[in-house]
């Protein structure tokens, strides 16, 4: 083997031992949000459901939520896939300012969590691998616990009337999702990979040519 060859497996070996098997990753983006009702402008943005800081989270002030409301749905989505790992495998954030804060039994925002059950290309709700994880009460923590193998979408429903809520206001303030376990590949990685391939085989060109 020459020096050269041993320079390229090293170098591959590096790159691809330095890929974390999982991570801790919010949403990328997101498809169809359809809020229902009158909402304020202010609180319909939905790329503020993108990030969850928890240092704002139920921050009286804090306009960094996406209003639903009632009856309204957003699907996130995400550039790697969400799996199913040990505990919990998702964390949902509603921001309820004042002293309502995580009192769910006293200001009753709720939404549906379903999860697309292998890679999302924008199937509509309503397709059979649409799986629900179970409702957020305010604040939600979801394990998968097999009902789905992985996923790389998330739909949420405001179901607020449903369980109980009759004061106004635009139902579920969804402030952010962490996904616990995801497979990530940075594409720093695949790049540099593949660049080392590349030599490889234009050094080997050139030896023959």
């Amino acid at each position: 083997m020459t020096r050269f060859n041993s320079i390229i497996i090293a170098g591959l070996l590096l790159a691809f031992s330095a890929v974390p098997a999982l991570a801790s990753v919010m949403p990328s983006g997101y498809v169809n949000y359809t809020p229902q009702g009158t909402i304020d402008p202010t609180r319909s943005d939905p790329n503020n459901a993108l990030v969850y800081d928890p240092l704002t989270d139920d921050q009286s002030g804090a306009i960094n939520f996406t209003s639903l409301g009632f009856g309204g749905s957003i699907v996130l989505t995400f550039s790697n896939a969400i799996v199913d790992g040990a505990g919990i495998d998702l964390q949902v954030f509603e921001s309820t300012w004042g002293s309502n804060a995580d009192n769910w039994s006293s200001y009753r925002e709720t939404a549906e969590v379903w999860a697309f059950n292998g890679a999302y290309s924008g199937q509509a709700f309503g397709d059979p691998n649409w799986v629900l994880l179970g409702t957020a009460q305010q604040d939600g923590a979801f394990d998968f616990n097999g009902l789905i193998g992985s996923t790389t979408a998330l739909l949420l429903r405001d179901v607020s009337r449903s369980f109980g809520f009759t004061g106004g206001g635009d139902g579920y303030d969804l402030d952010g999702v962490v996904a616990n376990y995801a497979t990530p590949l940075p594409a720093a990685i695949w790049i540099f990979g593949g660049g080392l391939l590349g030599l490889a085989g234009l050094r080997r060109v050139r030896g023959n040519g």
